[in-house]
């Protein structure tokens, strides 16, 4: 484990491999689990142009109708509402929303859909551990009795199975059907399926489409939930923090600089909820660790050589905590360093950050994540009061405006 942000481009070159902590035990490969360099840049150059921030862009209606569905139903239920379950229905919805053209219904129905938020809960602990020791997941995927146990089928009632089914049902609703002509119309499942393979000859086969849908739906869910529920703890362990970003936005939304519903491009403009997003992705990013394969010849770190096919690792918990490099305070959250920075240290934070990963192989999800955040952020701390209670449970209630409350006010129309 390599702990000084400097040697990242080291240790996440162009050509490195993945290691086996990788290697899928529910039965598709994908962009993030491909091990190869050479795997990778093929799929990326295939799904680079969906995932393009001028492609997301045009999604973001989709976020909007799944924004105001959550702010309707935490003004009916603050009362007795888990922000943190309420978070997770958001970014499922959300993503289910963009890949699929309609959200899964976790908003509406305010419960779990089918189980199947618990069910991916159930197996993210077994999944991890078989990555951290390779010769136990290699006997998961090769022997009968470990294809019977840890290898997903979609006609599975619960864990990764349950969320391919569900997956399944996309697919077939979108195969066969002709592809809208405008992007904002095109759902992801459509933009997949038209991506061409590397030779331009035809299109990504039946079983590429269902991995990497499977892929953004869980990426693009799980990890926007535990960006966000990150985010609101650390402003409310820094009150002084959370009132600054309260006022920039209710100043904002007073001088008519933002519009309802806020556009992304408006949001950007916010100095203090940018940098208060940028410090949480800092203090608490949503991966723990991203390993990869010493390639030929090894590599010297502290005069040390690390011999090749060893598998090397940094962690953005340790990275990008580094006293040295972000200043004495850097367990603490504290987003004005960002203004305070100087602009040559500053280009080496921007270098070296690793919320998303690094080097080639950053989340292409980043661009709806980014969006997403931005704006549940913004609408849920214009509306409501986030409090917290001693059991570490995220609520709500109706911020008080005007010597009125707003609590007859926080419905949004629907549109």
């Amino acid at each position: 484990m390599i702990n000084k942000p400097h040697f990242l481009p080291t240790i996440y070159h162009r050509t490195a491999d993945k290691t086996e902590f990788y290697n899928p035990n529910f039965g598709t490969i994908s962009l993030f689990s491909t091990l190869k360099h050479e795997d990778h840049v093929v799929i990326k150059r295939r799904l680079g142009a969906a995932y393009a921030m001028s492609s997301v862009k045009r999604y973001e209606a989709r976020i909007d109708a799944s924004v105001t569905q959550f702010l309707n139903g935490l003004a009916d239920t603050y009362r007795t509402a888990d922000l943190d379950d309420w978070l997770h229905w958001f970014a499922y919805d959300v993503i289910s929303a963009i890949l699929a053209g309609k959200p899964i219904g976790f908003l509406e129905q305010r419960t779990d859909v089918r189980g199947l938020i618990a069910s991916f809960a159930q197996v993210v602990w077994p999944l991890e551990f078989l990555g951290r020791i390779p010769k136990l997941s290699l006997l998961a995927r090769k022997t009968w009795l470990g294809r019977k146990l840890f290898t997903a089928k979609a006609r599975d009632t619960s864990g990764i199975g349950a969320l391919m089914a569900e997956r399944d049902v996309w697919y077939d609703e979108h195969v066969g059907h002709p592809r809208p002509e405008t992007l904002e119309d095109s759902d992801l499942i459509y933009q997949f399926m038209a991506a061409k393979t590397a030779d331009k000859s035809s299109t990504m086969s039946e079983y590429d489409v269902k991995a990497e849908a499977l892929l953004a739906m869980l990426g693009g869910s799980a990890t926007v939930s535990d960006a966000l529920q990150k985010l609101f703890r650390n402003l409310l362990a820094q009150p002084r923090c959370l009132a600054l970003l309260v006022s920039e936005i209710d100043v904002a939304v007073a001088s008519g600089h933002i519009p309802i519903p806020a556009p992304f491009t408006s949001l950007q403009t916010l100095p203090y909820l940018s940098i208060c997003i940028r410090e949480s992705f800092r203090l608490s990013p949503s991966t723990p660790l991203f390993p990869r394969v010493v390639p030929a010849g090894g590599v010297v770190f502290n005069e040390q050589l690390i011999p090749a096919g060893t598998a090397l690792a940094s962690s953005p918990w340790i990275t990008m905590r580094d006293p040295e490099v972000y200043g004495e305070d850097a367990a603490i959250f504290r987003p004005e360093r960002w203004m305070e920075v100087e602009p040559e240290r500053k280009r080496d934070w921007d270098r070296w950050d690793f919320h998303w990963g690094f080097g080639s192989r950053t989340c292409l999800g980043k661009h709806i994540a980014t969006i997403e955040i931005f704006k549940c952020v913004f609408e849920l701390l214009r509306t409501f009061e986030i409090l917290m209670n001693n059991d570490g449970v995220l609520s709500v209630r109706p911020r008080e405006s005007n010597g009125s409350t707003m609590e007859e006010k926080t419905k949004v129309e629907n549109s």
